[in-house]
């Protein structure tokens, strides 16, 4: 009798032991892309040597994969007619802001064979990514006129 006391006290202690009450992550069936708050579509933004050092801020709203997570993202700017083959890339962050130095913009603009002082058409999108098992997120396209030194 005592054995079997025994037996059933260490069976229910494993069957209870086995249960689990953790939480599992469901990625949304649609996730939602980051989208630009600033700058917006067909903002201008003219460079100058002066500002060298002053920077240039971006925002935008998060991406939504259904849960919460840390998403990396980062800036891609493209010309015109430019297929975002081999992008400049900028502002690295897992926040939804970056600042970047007007210098290091302008360089950026000058890697894509704009002119200095000759306004011209880039297209800027954003990249969402969680880790190497998520489908990547990008944002729509916006349009921005610069204008490098």
């Amino acid at each position: 009798m005592k054995r079997n006391i025994i037996y059933i006290v260490l069976s229910l202690l494993f069957i209870y032991s086995c249960e689990k009450d953790e939480k599992k992550a469901v990625v949304a069936e649609n996730p939602i892309a980051p989208e630009f708050t600033s700058p917006t579509d067909g903002s201008d933004l003219i460079l100058q040597l002066a500002d060298k050092d002053k920077v240039v801020m971006f925002t935008w709203d998060n991406a939504y994969y259904g849960f919460p997570t840390i998403v990396g993202y980062l800036i891609q700017m493209d010309t015109l007619t430019g297929t975002f083959k081999k992008p400049q890339t900028f502002g690295v962050t897992n926040n939804d802001t970056v600042n970047v130095k007007t210098s290091d913009l302008n360089s950026k603009f000058l890697s894509l064979k704009l002119n200095a002082g000759a306004p011209k058409t880039v297209r800027l999108r954003l990249r969402a990514v969680v880790g190497e098992v998520m489908d990547t997120l990008y944002s729509k396209e916006i349009k921005l006129n610069v204008t490098p030194y």
